[in-house]
């Protein structure tokens, strides 16, 4: 680990947003304290004279997939020394590491966003890219959106407390309309309700890593630096669905992210009052707008109810190893069979 610290001092985005030391120790975290490792290698490096030079990392999961708990993996944290960089050494190191964690994973694995580097470099080796994970927005605060239309920060400073009320009335609307009856409560810790929960949905959710108290405690809960602000719904007592809920360091200032929203996808009572759930909380946090990714149909239908708008082009999203995955009648390359969110891969462990 002291090698790795050396390593994340040569990263600018890293000594950018609390130093090398903070990330070495989420590392340390998302590396050695997976419950679903199960004694695999979880990082894959390269040494030079004793020293790490460059590392990736290739995160086991347990996939939900038709009814079925699945192995599989996230490749994610791809890094070179930028000396080696200059060397040319960049793209042969990442070659090396990508060809070990393929040869060393006996199912599929999957790439979730990245640098536009490393996005390159992984479409050179021939991972196959499917359909970007569509991402979405809803704008709580339109100050920004105001100075790009208007072109002038003073009539946008204007008008914006106008816009502001015409938003919140829209919402306040939107929150009557889409009253239920349903319990939402705040969650502190994963427990086994959240296990029999995700024993019920899997399979009805798209694919995607398997939700179980221990995997989610790891991600969201016990991880250091935590973040995550968690709510449940209930229905006459039991558990229909949770959110996680985070802020999003962003330049544009105060974000909110969904990071994850589990539900039966044809349960829209539940799913409409998880997003009413979130406009709430980011509201109280004056956020100026909420962040998601949802490759799911079925979940955007209620993110759209609730004016969440699709923007940009989405996360990238490569495959590798797909001729290892032995699932009959099952594609992994139709982005609308899987349920992506923001926390669905192991990236955002690594953000402070």
């Amino acid at each position: 680990m002291s090698q790795v610290n050396q390593l994340h001092r040569t990263r600018d985005d890293v000594l950018e947003v609390g130093g090398a030391e903070k990330r070495t120790e989420l590392l340390e975290w998302v590396a050695f304290h997976n419950p679903s490792a199960k004694g695999e290698a979880t990082y894959f490096v390269a040494e030079d004279a004793g020293a790490i030079v460059a590392l990736q990392g290739r995160m086991p999961v347990e996939f939900a997939i038709n009814g079925t708990r699945t192995r599989g993996y996230y490749a994610h944290d791809t890094y070179v020394h930028p000396d080696y960089r200059k060397k040319g050494l960049g793209f042969p190191l990442v070659a090396s590491l990508a060809q070990a964690i393929e040869q060393r994973s006996d199912s599929f694995f999957c790439v979730l966003g990245g640098t536009p580097l490393n996005l390159k470099i992984q479409r050179r080796m021939g991972y196959r890219e499917i359909s970007p994970v569509p991402q979405y927005v809803k704008v709580l605060d339109p100050y920004r959106q105001l100075c790009r239309f208007l072109r002038s920060p003073l009539l946008a400073k204007v008008l914006n407390p106008f816009a502001l009320i015409l938003l919140s009335l829209v919402d306040a609307l939107l929150k009557c309309v889409n009253r239920t009856h349903l319990r939402t409560i705040p969650i502190e810790r994963f427990d086994d309700r959240f296990d029999e929960l995700m024993k019920s949905m899997i399979g009805r959710l798209g694919i995607c890593s398997y939700k179980g108290s221990a995997y989610l405690n790891w991600k969201y809960v016990d991880r250091p630096f935590k973040k995550d602000t968690i709510f449940a719904v209930e229905r006459d007592g039991c558990l229909a669905g949770f959110v996680v809920l985070a802020p999003s360091i962003r330049p544009s200032g105060n974000v909110g992210a969904i990071m994850d929203m589990i539900a039966d996808p044809e349960d829209k009572q539940t799913i409409a009052t998880l997003c009413q759930t979130a406009v709430d909380h980011f509201r109280k946090q004056n956020a100026q707008y909420i962040w998601c990714a949802m490759s799911d149909g079925r979940f955007v239908e209620l993110l759209r109810r609730f004016l969440f708008f699709r923007f940009g082009s989405g996360k990238a999203m490569l495959l590798g190893n797909i001729e290892r995955f032995s699932l009959d009648n099952i594609s992994l390359t139709d982005i609308s069979k899987w349920h992506i969110t923001l926390g669905e891969s192991d990236t955002f462990m690594l953000t402070l």
